[in-house]
């Protein structure tokens, strides 16, 4: 395993999905718009531009419009990075470790959607072709495959709250980097059956409060 990588060029490739089964009540997106449909207004768009670059500590901790989490290496440290062919500001969180896994700890306890770009990269920082896993603590591993091209997005919408999400490597020993970019955390929008199903629940509770307030009436 290598520990150092340095800062080169990140260039941009497709992430194919394979899907594994969920736990129910939540849902896999594939695409960024679909899921941010079914986000609440208020969401918090991470983008660690604002990190700086070059190895970090171990553990970082992020909060932004009432949502909070903190992402961990799972050994090592993690290596916030630019991307010198792109945008001279954008900056990526990886690790310095190769094959250290980075987890995602949702702290603030209200956090039912989260969505962002993983994929991988070799030591100089190049996309590479190798699957990583994405799971959270609410999903089995969803398999992403990278391929040349543009990068695709993967998020999970709930109906409770996320403790964990945290991404894999598939390949370890064979100095593979993950990397993580434009994080968004926020609440789900309940989805139309969730709605129903609380709507039929109010006007059954108002019916048999209906019939307890007319039999409790004395009769005059």
């Amino acid at each position: 395993m290598c520990r150092f990588r340095p800062m080169v060029a990140l260039a941009v490739f497709v992430v194919g999905l394979v899907a594994t089964p969920t736990f129910a009540g939540v849902v896999v997106y594939t695409d960024q718009a679909s899921f941010l449909a079914a986000t609440a207004p208020g969401s918090y768009l991470e983008t660690f531009d604002s990190l700086a670059t070059g190895v970090g500590p171990a553990s970082i901790g992020f909060s932004d419009l009432g949502f909070s989490y903190t992402a961990v290496a799972s050994f090592d440290f993690l290596f916030p990075f630019t991307i010198p062919l792109g945008d001279p500001n954008d900056v990526i969180l990886g690790t310095n470790f190769s094959d250290a896994s980075i987890t995602f700890s949702f702290t603030s306890g209200n956090v039912t959607a989260v969505g962002g770009y993983f994929f991988t990269t070799d030591f100089f920082g190049t996309p590479v072709a190798t699957d990583l896993l994405v799971s959270t603590d609410q999903t089995l591993a969803q398999t992403l495959s990278p391929t040349l091209g543009a990068l695709t997005f993967l998020g999970f919408t709930s109906d409770i709250p996320f403790i964990s999400l945290t991404i894999t490597s598939t390949d370890p020993g064979n100095n593979i980097f993950l990397v993580a970019n434009d994080l968004i955390v926020g609440a789900a929008v309940p989805e139309p059956s969730t709605l129903a199903l609380a709507g039929t629940g109010g006007v059954f509770g108002l019916v048999i409060g209906w019939r307890r307030y007319r039999r409790a009436r004395p009769i005059k």
